[in-house]
């Protein structure tokens, strides 16, 4: 039981510093959101991640929105 929760715990971590990876050091993955057409799910499988719906719950937990809050806000700067 122990050994599941360490497991789950570091999943966890692993998503959260792949979003904030996403989110500090790739432009080229920002601009997917802000300079393209693909929908959030297209551009979460071209960054990687397998479940749409959870990352958009890590990304939303991070940044104070949604992905795509995120991009109808840049999009109106």
């Amino acid at each position: 039981m122990k050994e599941e929760n360490r497991k789950k715990r570091q999943e966890s971590l692993s998503i959260i510093e792949r979003i904030q990876g996403y989110i500090d050091g790739n432009l080229q993955n920002q601009q997917l959101l802000v300079d393209t057409d693909l929908t959030v799910e297209a551009i979460v499988k071209e960054i990687g991640f397998d479940n749409a719906s959870s990352f958009i719950r890590k990304f939303s937990s991070v940044v104070g929105m949604t992905p795509g809050k995120y991009r109808e806000t840049r999009l109106r700067s």
